[in-house]
């Protein structure tokens, strides 16, 4: 498969203090590689397990992890677009953390 362009997720974490940093670089493919084998598992396990029809049930079910698993494949793809943008970046007076896509 081509990659149009290498996404990663940048976590990063600052303390002000003692001037330490911690950065990882975690690649957006690797999630979404991820998550399509894991979808693949729910897909293979659904056909084997029965359908429950009860309205509330507590207990977690193959058809729920696999539509959980299917919004989390929605969400990562929204998220590999062509900008660079912050997820979030939080700062108090001690510590800074923040999370970017690049």
């Amino acid at each position: 498969m081509l990659i149009d362009k290498f996404q990663i997720l940048w976590l990063r974490f600052q303390r002000e203090d003692k001037h330490f940093r911690l950065s990882f670089p975690i690649s957006l493919y690797i999630f979404q590689e991820l998550l399509d084998c894991t979808l693949d598992l729910f897909e293979f396990a659904y056909f084997f397990t029965p359908e429950k029809k009860q309205k509330y049930n507590s207990a977690f079910s193959v058809q729920g992890a696999r539509t959980l698993v299917q919004h989390a494949i929605n969400l990562f793809d929204s998220l590999s677009n062509d900008e660079s943008y912050y997820i979030f970046d939080v700062k108090t007076n001690k510590i800074k953390v923040s999370a970017e896509i690049m």
